[in-house]
């Protein structure tokens, strides 16, 4: 049988956290990497699509993405920075302005060639925020596949590295109607203005958020429990789908779904 292809597209960041005065722990996350690695490569081929600097950083984000099980790595090489996650136990600080992919544009990747034949090509919220470029960049790739059947998700989140609450809301309103699957932790979107009389995850208040929000098929899930909802069906599917973060339960998603 065919595979089918899932495409996926972000940026490699370095996680330093500190252990002592003299001791990191040095390691390399990519949230859209990860799920490609995890999908069933039984009935999936992956692709994942990124840019990374020019310097050693960059090797070794391509050393990273080597050890992932993933079938083909499409890496664009430019100038900027390595994005760094930096945390000492007590806090946090995300350091991504003027990365490499900071400075993405259209023409990095040929889109018309890498979504070819694809499934579907998974995004996130992060993505699209970290420069004007990088949004027009993923706004093009959008554009292509609504004239192809190649399906879209998109892990929102509310507070992101770049945007606030509000500017992450808004841009989901623009771009909905590119998205198939939304995938939301109901804990990220109580952080919304417009959205914090939402106490308890239940069905309803699943139901309540996917009528405003307005989009396909919405995957709403907090720490133990997850919904799948459109027009027709809501249905938990906690006993179907177990997962530890939400790359897991994409992944997990993914596999049930196609």
């Amino acid at each position: 049988m065919e595979k089918l292809k899932i495409v996926s597209i972000g940026e490699v960041i370095l996680s330093l956290r500190k252990l002592n005065d003299d001791t990191f722990t040095k390691i390399f996350v990519s949230n859209e990497a990860n799920i490609l690695s995890m999908v069933d490569k039984e009935k999936f081929e992956t692709s994942f699509l990124t840019i990374v600097p020019k310097n050693d950083f960059g090797l070794d984000n391509t050393n990273y993405l080597d050890t992932l099980n993933i079938d083909h790595l499409v890496i664009q090489k430019k100038d900027g920075r390595e994005p760094i996650i930096f945390s000492d136990g007590n806090k946090t600080i995300f350091d991504r302005k003027f990365s490499a992919f900071y400075f993405s544009s259209a023409v990095d990747f040929d889109f018309a060639k890498e979504l070819n034949n694809a499934t579907l090509f998974h995004i996130s919220m992060d993505t699209f925020s970290i420069s004007i470029d990088s949004y027009k960049m993923l706004i093009s790739a959008l554009k292509l596949l609504k004239k192809r059947t190649c399906k879209v998700s998109l892990s929102f989140k509310a507070n992101n590295f770049f945007w606030n609450n509000e500017q992450s809301l808004v841009t989901l309103y623009k771009i909905n109607k590119f998205i198939n699957f939304l995938f939301l932790d109901f804990n990220d979107v109580k952080s919304l203005t417009s959205f914090k009389k939402y106490d308890v995850f239940d069905e309803k208040s699943a139901k309540d958020i996917y009528n405003r929000l307005k989009v396909k098929n919405l995957i709403i899930y907090n720490d133990n429990k997850v919904y799948r909802i459109n027009n027709k069906e809501c249905i938990e599917l906690t006993s179907k789908i177990t997962f530890n973060n939400e790359n897991e339960l994409i992944a997990r998603f993914i596999n049930n779904e196609f």
